[in-house]
């Protein structure tokens, strides 16, 4: 079988396969009904007995209508053998009910009422529509037995059988047609020996039909379960990426065969690192990180960088698209999801009047809090890096998880942390609402945080409102940003902490002096922490001892942390467990 006949499409053998089952049905039930008619015509009362038979036949018809539903219940139901199983004991039932609901309404005081009474017949038709309607408890059977095949017919799963029946149930009625045309007794004559003739070929008419209702249930393979077979048609065989061993090491994977060099770019190291071809077309290399950490990753084929298509765990990011390697310690680090309560990350958007358009951010609540309860909590705006989104402090910071054992240990103060997408330029220049990006420009971030998200906030969860229950911080651009908000308003924040902030030479000195920050000399009155932290590495650490040596000339009191390390989301997760324990306290 092709795959265009697995999936569905059309082939030849494929509407064949469908059209032949139907077309044998459709062939043996119109000459079922001119067989019938030409017999019953031809009885001792003539056509006044085709009459009475037509009446019988309606008064079952009536009864076989209440089962009209079960061929389109079965064709929903019946795609699996418990389904299927349901089906046949359903349609069995009611076929049970409704043949035992039709003899006793074609015998006796009850038959004369439904024929004489209600349909007005002469007592002698009426006895016909009775004897009619009670053989025609056999049709009605065959009727339901029917939709067994025709359910399975539907749902692609008839057997040859069932075509086979349908052509034997076409030559028992060609074979009582011919009958039929021969007998001189049954042409001409009204004898009641040839009424007896007629009742028994009228009765091998009806006994011949529950044949077709021979079929198959549905095969418990191809199309009806994941098969092996079926899960390796849709999910092609990958390979395990990355694979981490008990030492600590980690070995990546690539498949690509056709490649002639597939590196590893992994901030692991500060180059990408050649990767070794075997005979499968399989690319590897295995690799032991300094200390254990969640890194950033990707393999560059031929000099296209893409992220591993085997690993789940992604960088949201605006531009790269990099996966995340979890190498684990012997002792689970602050990152790590641990045996402790679990706050929840909510998505959530907002309108924001600031850019004209609905926008979205993430809010971490921590174990326990009821936004329906009395608990009021202080409140983090949190601020990710150029290009990041509003979904990498949560997957790629892990924020609930450090917050959620922080918190546990007593550590941090219980609080929300909000994630704002700081970067509203792609979906405003989309809809005609800026010009180009203006990655620099802090005044519509600051903007948006103070008078859209911070009141969305206060509206939807139970949070204090004051300053000093008020931080804001960020990293890179955010960096830049969580200063500019914070430092430049005082009223709204008493809590502000700059991660590798991306401020340039001494732009921090005519920020204190046009306005966009508060005047230095206020700071140590209106803030409980100016917090400042920056990898020894990291290509702003200049720039960052910079500002610590103009804020400790001006006296202003101020944390600076310069652990080891660059410009990496290893260490925003390090700067994010020190501010966190340091933070409404």
């Amino acid at each position: 079988m092709t795959d265009e006949d697995r999936y569905g499409g059309y082939t030849p053998m494929r509407a064949a396969r469908f059209y032949v089952p139907l077309l044998l049905q459709a062939f043996s039930q119109s000459l079922t009904y001119p067989l019938v008619g030409a017999i019953a015509s031809r009885g001792i009362f003539g056509v006044d007995e085709l009459t009475a038979f037509t009446q019988g036949q309606i008064a079952m018809f009536f009864l076989g209508a209440i089962g009209g539903g079960l061929v389109t219940t079965g064709m929903v139901f019946a795609r699996t053998r418990a389904g299927y199983a349901a089906f046949r004991t359903l349609n069995a039932g009611m076929m049970c009910a409704l043949i035992a609901v039709q003899i006793v309404c074609a015998l006796g005081p009850i038959g004369h009422w439904v024929f004489a009474t209600l349909f007005k017949l002469p007592a002698h038709l009426a006895t016909i529509a009775q004897q009619t309607m009670l053989f025609g408890a056999v049709m009605q059977a065959s009727f339901f037995l029917r939709n067994v095949p025709l359910v399975a017919l539907f749902n692609a799963r008839a057997s040859a059988e069932a075509n086979w029946a349908t052509v034997v149930r076409i030559a028992a009625t060609f074979a009582c047609s011919s009958i039929s045309s021969m007998s001189p007794s049954l042409s001409c004559s009204k004898t009641n020996d040839d009424m007896k003739a007629y009742r028994i070929l009228f009765a091998a008419a009806l006994l011949l039909a529950p044949l077709f209702a021979k079929a198959q249930a549905p095969q418990a393979g191809e199309g009806q379960r994941l098969t092996p077979q079926t899960m390796a048609r849709m999910f092609p065989a990958g390979v395990l990426s990355p694979e981490y061993h008990a030492d600590g090491s980690v070995t990546f994977r690539c498949q690509a065969a056709n490649a002639k060099a597939v590196e590893l770019d992994c901030q692991m190291f500060p180059q990408a690192l050649p990767m070794s071809k075997d005979a499968q077309g399989v690319w590897s290399i295995t690799v032991k990180p300094g200390k254990p950490d969640i890194y950033p990753y990707a393999f560059v084929v031929d000099g296209t960088k893409i992220a591993d298509p085997n690993n789940m765990f992604i960088f949201p990011n605006e531009g790269f698209k990099y996966s995340l390697a979890d190498v684990r310690g012997p002792e689970p680090s602050v990152q790590d999801i641990q045996d402790v309560p679990h706050g929840k990350v909510s998505y959530r958007y907002y309108f924001s009047k600031t850019c004209g358009i609905e926008r979205p951010l993430t809010v971490y609540t921590p174990a326990g809090y009821d936004p329906a309860g009395n608990e009021k909590l202080p409140v983090l705006y949190l601020i990710h890096g150029m290009t990041d989104t509003y979904e990498t402090w949560f997957k790629v910071g892990h924020v609930n998880n450090i917050l959620d054992n922080l918190i546990a240990k007593g550590l941090a103060k219980r609080m929300i942390v909000v994630m704002p997408y700081a970067n509203p330029y792609p979906e405003m220049m989309r809809q005609g609402l800026a010009d180009a990006y203006d990655a620099l420009d802090t005044d519509r971030v600051a903007k948006e945080i103070i008078d859209d998200v911070r009141p969305f906030i206060e509206a939807n969860y139970k949070v204090k409102t004051s300053a000093r229950d008020r931080a804001v911080a960020g990293f890179s651009l955010g960096g830049r940003q969580a200063l500019a908000t914070g430092l430049g308003n005082p009223k709204y924040f008493q809590w502000v902490c700059a991660m590798a902030p991306a401020i340039f030479g001494t732009e921090y000195a005519d920020h204190f002096a046009d306005g966009t920050y508060a005047p230095v000399s206020s700071l140590n009155k209106s803030y409980k922490l100016v917090w400042i932290g920056t990898g020894t590495s990291d290509f702003l650490i200049d720039v960052s001892r910079g500002l610590d040596a103009y804020l400790t000339e001006n006296g202003v009191k101020h944390t600076f942390y310069t652990p080891d390390g660059g410009h990496t989301w290893m260490n925003c997760r390090d700067y994010l467990a020190h501010i966190a324990q340091l933070l409404f306290k």
